[in-house]
């Protein structure tokens, strides 16, 4: 049966890259042409050795082609007329490529192993035309293999490059996501000039610093927007001190908003988050009577969203990063499995497949990424079996308040990946903490985890999903 859609997939002189998750987004989204192709857990199978292949349209320039495949028993590719990559007999070659370079599973080399995961990168010294994409067949004929991904740079991967895209397509799942901040609110943090501060008594601005003199407690302060409920960032340099005494920032003139008090000199780095009312919008440093310092690159920007750990190195832990546990069962490790180009834990033996993260104390928010195969799942506890959160296979079960999963406030699971929020405005206690168990174990299959005191909001969720959806795509 051949399927296709109705558009063009490709762009000239740019990257594509194209996972096999299910047929409609090689066929709505990707604009592709299946035939005679089946997908199961993330895979194109192409086990049909007469007539098994994928058309895309389009054409591109590029110079290097990589796929992710598994149990090649034969591989065949064409790109243009005169222009194939084939693999038989396990050894990798090509034709139409002026000066090719073969790296198979991060080394330089035409060895294709006929079983397991294999990375095959095929790159040429010079650029090369693409106009005829069919994977799984090279004209002539066809392949018998599982895909999992295809991707094209437009330059050439070094050595250590090939080895590196390898270590990290094998032992990452998700990246870390970095913090995400907001735009500087702070006007003349450097104090190049006496502008943009009010000034209370002892409080002068001069030399490239603002500078207190001993006398008494007073701020030297500014408007900056400051908004209740919102997390900030704040940076600043406190330098020649004496008297006794000590520095402080406080945002929104409110005692949520009130940082440490820095007796010594330093730069220092804070996160302060606000109740839901404060006094005003400022941001104001502190200095105590007894004190003479002198302040300067002063910088507040809003944290929109926090560094997530990722439950992602497969190395070392299968699945989870050491900040995240304190007891791994060692005896039988979560499977590593792949959905997709996603690489994550499954808990498959009963009774043993269990990660304890152990007391974290008050829990209100957890996100993880969750495979979804329309069975029952138990996924996770906060207190080693009463409060859960359970999957029927079609419907999230939860101890939240509100549940996003991909972006919306629901409970209905999609077939595949499920970027999954769970809130809760009461405080929960997280006394025993456990992936993979909820009363009694399950076989979940789970890519991140992300705990924390405190509640994050719709817009946090939003960013949260969009940046773990980029790498499920």
């Amino acid at each position: 049966m051949t399927k296709e859609g109705r558009h063009n997939w490709g762009n000239s002189g740019s990257n594509w890259r194209c996972t096999f998750n299910t047929e409609w987004d090689i066929v709505q989204n990707l604009k592709g042409t299946v035939s005679n192709v089946s997908f199961e857990n993330g895979q194109a199978m192409f086990v049909t050795a007469s007539s098994s292949k994928i058309t895309f349209k389009g054409t591109w320039v590029t110079r290097t082609i990589k796929f992710e495949l598994e149990d090649v028993t034969s591989f065949r590719c064409k790109l243009a007329t005169g222009r194939t990559i084939v693999v038989t007999g396990g050894t990798v070659s090509n034709t139409g490529f002026s000066s090719a370079t073969y790296y198979v599973n991060g080394a330089a080399t035409s060895t294709v192993p006929a079983t397991g995961k294999v990375t095959l990168i095929v790159e040429n010294n010079a650029d090369f035309t693409v106009n005829d994409l069919q994977i799984g067949y090279d004209g002539t004929a066809y392949g018998t293999f599982k895909a999992d991904l295809a991707e094209q740079f437009n330059y050439l991967l070094s050595a250590s490059e090939a080895t590196n895209d390898y270590n990290k397509a094998t032992h990452q799942a998700l990246t870390d996501v970095s913090e995400q901040l907001g735009s500087e609110l702070v006007t003349n943090g450097g104090f190049d000039t006496d502008t943009g501060w009010t000034k209370g008594a002892g409080w002068t601005i001069g030399s490239g610093v603002a500078s207190h003199a001993a006398g008494s407690k007073t701020e030297i302060y500014q408007s900056a927007g400051i908004t209740a409920s919102k997390t900030y960032k704040v940076i600043y340099t406190s330098s020649n001190l004496s008297g006794g005494g000590g520095t402080r920032f406080i945002l929104g003139n409110d005692s949520s908003g009130a940082g440490i008090s820095r007796g010594a000199a330093g730069t220092f780095t804070e996160t302060i988050t606000l109740d839901a009312a404060i006094a005003d919008d400022r941001i104001y440093i502190q200095a105590d009577s007894s004190l003479n310092c002198s302040i300067d690159n002063v910088s507040v920007k809003e944290v929109l969203h926090p560094s997530i750990t990722t439950l992602s190195n497969y190395t070392s832990r299968r699945g989870f990063s050491e900040d995240l546990y304190t007891t791994l069962n060692t005896t039988n490790l979560p499977d590593i499995v792949r959905r997709g180009s996603v690489y994550a834990a499954k808990f498959v033996a009963a009774n043993s497949d269990l990660i304890t993260i152990g007391n974290k104390g008050t829990v209100n928010h957890v996100s993880f990424v969750f495979w979804n195969d329309g069975t029952a799942q138990n996924i996770m506890t906060l207190d080693n079996g009463t409060t859960n959160i359970t999957s029927n296979g079609t419907t999230l079960t939860h101890w939240g308040t509100t549940c996003w999963i991909n972006g919306a406030a629901t409970t209905t699971l999609t077939r595949g990946w499920n970027i999954i929020s769970v809130i809760s405005t009461a405080d929960k206690t997280g006394s025993n903490i456990k992936w993979g168990y909820t009363g009694s174990y399950g076989s979940p299959i789970i890519s991140d985890g992300w705990i924390t005191t405190g509640n994050i909001n719709l817009a946090e969720h939003t960013q949260f999903w969009t940046l773990k959806r980029e790498k499920l795509s």
